[in-house]
C-alpha cells in the first residue's frame, strides 16, 4: 500500500500566507486617513482564502479600547455563560488602574471587550460547546499561549473580538476546501496549529452573521452587512472579499479603515472588470509588502488605498442576487 507523503506548503500558499499576515498586522485606519487594499489576481481561488487566513491569525489582534464608566452592552467573555456573549460591562478604578467589570466578575487587570451599537440587543444562544471549550483550553495551554496571567479564554476572546471577516457567496465550497486541507495527508501541515484550532468550531456558527465577534472568523454573504447594518461599524483584523463586485457593492462605510484583500479569480469573467477598474487606481506597493512578499509566477497584486468613510450617507447599490460564486 502506497502512503501519501506529507509535503511542505507550496510556494504560492506560503506567499499568500505572508500577504495575509502583512495586511492583518497593519493598523486599522481612522477618519481622514486611507486604508490599504490589495487586489490579488490568482489563476484559481482554490485554498486562497485559507492561505490568507492562516497568515492573518498570526498577526496580533487589534482591539480598540473604549473607556466606559457606566454599564453598557458589550461582547466579551462571560464567566457565567462560559462563552463569549453580549453582557453588561463597565470599568472602575482599581489601585491606580482600570478594572473591567463583566456581569458579576471583576477583572482587576482589565479584560478585552467590544462595545456594541445602541441599536443592538443582546444575542442569545450557545456558540461554544463544552467539548470545544475543553479542546481550546488544552490547545492554548499546550502551545504556551495561556499562562497564569492570561487564561486560555482570554486568548480565545482576543481572536474573536478581532476576527477575520470573509465576504462572498459559496460558503459551502469554502468549508469543503477547509475540510480538504484538514483531511488530505499531502496538505497536513499547510495550516498552522493556531488556524486549525480557531476553525475547529462548527462551521454553521461561522457563517451566521449573528455570531460575528463570537467566533474568530466569520464568512458572510455579500448582503449580511446590509441586513445587519450594525456589522458595518465593526473593526476586524482583516477583511477578505472573494470577488471585486462584492467589494464594489458594499455599503460605503462597511469595514472602512480595515486592511482589505480582494480576490480576483481569473477563471471568473468579472476578473476582467476588476483589472479594468483598478488600472488607474493602483499604486507602487509599500516596502512592507514588496520587501517581504515574493509572488510566484501566476499570482500578481495591485496595491490601492481608499479613504476611510465614517458614515454611509445616502449611497446605495443594486444587487444581482442571481450571480453564482466560483472560487
Amino acid at each position: 500500500m502506497i502512503m501519501a507523503t506529507k509535503l511542505d506548503p507550496p510556494t504560492w500558499f506560503t506567499s499568500l500566507r505572508q500577504i495575509g499576515y502583512r495586511m492583518a498586522e497593519q493598523p486599522n485606519r481612522e477618519g481622514g486617513e486611507e486604508y490599504p487594499l490589495v487586489v490579488l489576481s490568482v489563476p484559481t481561488g482554490q485554498f486562497v482564502v485559507w492561505a490568507l487566513f492562516d497568515g492573518s491569525v498570526a498577526a496580533s489582534p487589534k482591539i480598540q479600547h473604549v473607556p466606559i464608566s457606566e454599564p453598557l452592552l458589550c461582547t466579551t467573555w462571560s464567566d457565567e455563560q462560559k462563552q463569549i456573549a453580549d453582557v453588561m460591562v463597565y470599568e472602575r478604578e482599581f489601585e491606580a488602574s482600570l478594572a473591567t467589570v463583566i456581569g458579576t466578575t471583576t477583572h482587576t487587570r482589565g479584560f478585552p471587550f467590544v462595545k456594541l451599537p445602541e441599536s443592538v440587543t443582546a444575542r442569545s444562544g450557545r456558540v461554544l460547546e463544552k467539548k470545544e471549550s475543553a479542546f481550546l483550553k488544552k490547545f492554548f495551554t499546550a502551545e504556551g499561549l495561556a499562562k497564569p496571567s492570561k487564561p486560555w479564554y482570554k486568548c480565545w476572546t482576543e481572536h474573536c473580538l478581532s476576527p477575520i471577516v470573509v465576504v462572498g457567496e459559496g460558503q459551502k465550497f469554502l468549508f469543503d476546501q477547509l475540510d480538504l486541507l484538514r483531511s488530505e495527508p499531502v496538505s497536513e501541515g499547510w495550516l498552522s496549529p493556531l488556524s486549525l484550532a480557531l476553525t475547529s468550531i462548527e462551521s454553521q456558527k461561522v457563517v451566521g452573521p449573528t455570531d460575528v465577534l463570537r467566533v474568530p472568523i466569520s464568512v458572510l454573504s455579500s448582503q449580511a452587512s446590509r441586513v445587519h447594518s450594525w456589522i458595518q461599524n465593526l473593526r476586524p483584523r482583516l477583511v477578505i472579499y472573494t470577488r471585486w463586485s462584492y467589494f464594489q457593492r458594499r455599503p460605503p462605510a462597511a469595514f472602512s479603515g480595515v486592511p482589505t484583500i480582494v480576490i480576483s479569480n481569473r477563471r471568473v469573467d468579472s476578473s476582467l472588470v476588476c483589472a479594468r477598474d483598478t488600472e488607474q487606481l493602483f499604486k507602487k506597493s509599500p516596502d512592507w509588502i514588496s520587501n517581504s512578499v515574493a509572488l510566484p509566477h501566476g499570482i500578481s497584486l495591485r496595491y490601492l488605498e481608499y479613504p476611510v468613510i465614517t458614515s454611509n450617507g445616502l449611497q446605495d447599490f443594486d444587487v444581482n442576487e442571481d450571480e453564482d460564486e466560483d472560487f
